[in-house]
């Protein structure tokens, strides 16, 4: 489920600069409600304490105001009640305002975006003093009893973590019964992110703990391992990460799957199941229920967009594949598959990816997690646009070239639709946070044509439909994929090309963000997979082309020769028949490009078992090959 917060949220394990999204301040609900802000040039004490004449210098009043910001944020920060926190507010507004009118050039301008961005913290402060006592006392048991599980889910108590998250979302849920408006849909969205950190702390975090410690063990002793150690610890650290895959939701289960995949990368081999007889069993862990299915969750009014990096790590990886009689392995293809959708996290998940950072295998673009958390953070919400003025409806009316709206600026043409609760227009919009926008919005959705780039460097570029990317576009993710094509939902849908960060490209159908149909897939180094593909994965009949010149014809199974299927080896040698996992296993035909062929069962690439050698002179000897050789007695049939 992708959760879009409309507040900034308090993450235990995240730094602060990761945690919070544009739109409020982070803490809201504290105490019973007050009654109606007064006029705030008539109750400001610093208001109030200014001499009438003469004014006071730019300067000074600009000092001043920054005081009150400190206190204002100071109150919020230490949950102070929420009258409290509407006098701070008060008090920073009116001398904002002073500043505004004695300041001239850019100082002016700074004071403007002061004033508009502790307006905007005020009017929730205020909304809360507005929704009354029981939304308030709501807002702030279901606070706490979230503080209390991300402290335990911090000591890693999972349990106690799970047991709380799930007190906190029943909470939240009697919150949203109580609020309205914002803060309805804030206990809203606290209510799902609280659901997925419970279910992570449940299911996910004590398989995904022991997955980043065999990573981090494989790390730290792999200068002290031949090849043979090397390769089992990595086995057996996927099939953990591959474990947690159906326990995980959210970027857990994103950063669980590109573990996975990173290490079967770097071991350039497939995968097979390997467990650790040693390791003690997991007490009491619960089998993880049936995971949701995705959603775009609807804010505020508007639809959060999912273009924020679904499916954009996709990546395929060169494994080993062999198919000879006595013949060299050819190099081969695929392990690993494509990425989920890349949700909004919250605290569990957060945790789990900053401790997997340090296990974290290097990969291509900047580093496994640099990629990936980039992505994860929370990114554009587009706001639900009001009137700062009034509540009254108010006819549709143009804007400014350039103006402000809470903490969102517009740069165009805008109108205020006919309410004065959206705006419609072509030109640019910029939130705090660093997103923006820029193209056409229709009723404060995105809608039509334009591109929207996040703070983190990823963007979209292309057709929108009810503020959901839809048609053709294109979209560059953060780790430095490129996909230009069809968009369905926010995903890579229909015919497209991903052009990788390794410089790698799949060409071909896309289904829900991932490989679906037939499609190429080539790497940089000239080796390609050209067929069909199912659940982001090579399966069904395809070409494998080695980049030794070898190539393969048949069928595959997860990226490597499964079935039926003729390899062409760049020698001018062909070998038709079975392959097992990439080598010639069971019946088939090998023939040498001087003539000779060799008719019987292989085994793991090589004859074995009762067979017949023809040579090219047309003599041909009949029976047994062990390890690829001839033993034991047989018949030999001259031609002439």
């Amino acid at each position: 489920m992708v959760v879009m917060a409309l507040v900034a949220l308090s993450v235990a394990w995240m730094p602060a600069q990761g945690q919070a999204t544009a739109a409020t301040p982070v803490a809201l609900a504290e105490a019973p409600a007050a009654s109606a802000a007064p006029d705030l040039a008539a109750s400001s004490p610093a208001a109030a304490a200014a001499p009438a004449s003469p004014a006071p210098d730019c300067r000074g009043v600009t000092d001043r105001a920054n005081a009150a910001d400190l206190k204002a944020a100071t109150a919020q920060a230490q949950k102070a009640p929420p009258d409290a926190q509407a006098q701070h507010f008060r008090d920073a507004i009116a001398l904002w305002s002073q500043a505004v009118a004695q300041c001239e050039g850019r100082a002016r301008e700074r004071a403007q975006r002061n004033l508009a961005d502790t307006t905007q913290a005020s009017a929730v402060v205020n909304e809360l003093l507005d929704a009354g006592p029981q939304c308030a006392a709501s807002h702030k048991d279901a606070t706490s009893l979230q503080d209390l599980a991300r402290q335990a889910s911090a000591e890693r108590r999972w349990g106690d973590a799970a047991r709380l998250y799930r007190k906190a979302e029943n909470l939240w849920d009697a919150a949203a019964e109580r609020c309205t408006g914002a803060q309805q849909d804030l206990a809203l969205a606290r209510r799902d992110q609280s659901e997925t950190d419970g279910h992570n702390a449940e299911y996910c975090a004590p398989v995904f703990d022991r997955a980043r410690e065999q990573t981090q063990k494989l790390r730290a002793g792999a200068a002290g391992m031949d090849e043979a150690q090397k390769k089992s610890g990595s086995l057996l650290a996927e099939t953990l990460w591959r474990e947690a895959l159906p326990r995980c939701r959210g970027a857990a289960q994103e950063l669980a799957r590109n573990n996975a995949n990173a290490l079967a990368r770097e071991r350039g081999s497939p995968w097979v199941a390997t467990v650790d007889p040693a390791a003690p069993p997991l007490p009491g862990l619960p089998p993880p229920p049936t995971p949701p299915a995705a959603t775009v969750v609807v804010v505020a009014g508007t639809a959060a967009a999912g273009a924020s990096g679904a499916k954009g790590d996709a990546k395929v990886s060169a494994a080993s594949v062999g198919a000879s009689a006595g013949r060299a392995a050819a190099p081969a293809a695929l392990a690993g598959g494509t990425a989920a959708a890349i949700t909004a996290t919250a605290a569990t998940t957060a945790a789990m990816a900053a401790d997997a950072t340090a296990a974290a295998p290097a990969a291509s673009g900047g580093g496994l997690f640099g990629s990936l958390l980039a992505a994860v953070t929370p990114t554009a919400v587009v706001e639900a646009v009001k009137s700062a003025t009034s509540d009254a409806p108010i006819a549709a009316q143009a804007q400014p070239a350039e103006f402000v709206s809470g903490s969102t600026r517009f740069t165009g043409q805008f109108i205020t639709d006919a309410g004065g609760a959206t705006y419609s227009g072509r030109g640019q919009v910029r939130w705090a946070n660093g997103d923006s926008y820029d193209g056409t919005l229709v009723k404060g959705q995105r809608h039509g044509s334009g591109k929207l780039v996040w703070a983190s460097g990823q963007q979209y570029d292309g057709l929108w439909v009810n503020d959901v990317p839809q048609g053709k576009g294109r979209m560059r993710f953060a780790n430095g994929n490129q996909y230009d094509g069809e968009i369905g939902s926010g995903l890579p849908h229909g015919q497209g090309r991903m052009l990788y960060a390794t410089g790698d490209t799949y060409t071909g159908q896309f289904q829900r963000g991932g490989p679906q149909g037939r499609g190429e897939y080539v790497w940089k180094n000239g080796q390609s997979y050209n067929g069909e593909w199912q659940n982001e994965s090579p399966q069904g009949q395809g070409t494998l082309r080695f980049a030794n010149g070898d190539v393969y014809d048949g069928q595959v199974q997860g990226g490597v020769a499964q079935g039926t299927g003729r390899m062409t080896f760049a020698s001018g040698d062909v070998h038709t028949g079975l392959f097992v996992g990439g080598v010639a296993d069971g019946a088939g035909r090998y023939a040498w490009k001087n003539g000779d062929v060799f008719v019987g069962p292989f085994k793991a690439g090589r004859k074995e078992g009762k067979g017949t050698l023809t040579w090219a002179n047309g003599d041909s000897w009949e029976g047994l090959f062990k390890d690829d050789a001839q033993v034991g007695e047989g018949e030999l049939t001259r031609k002439h």
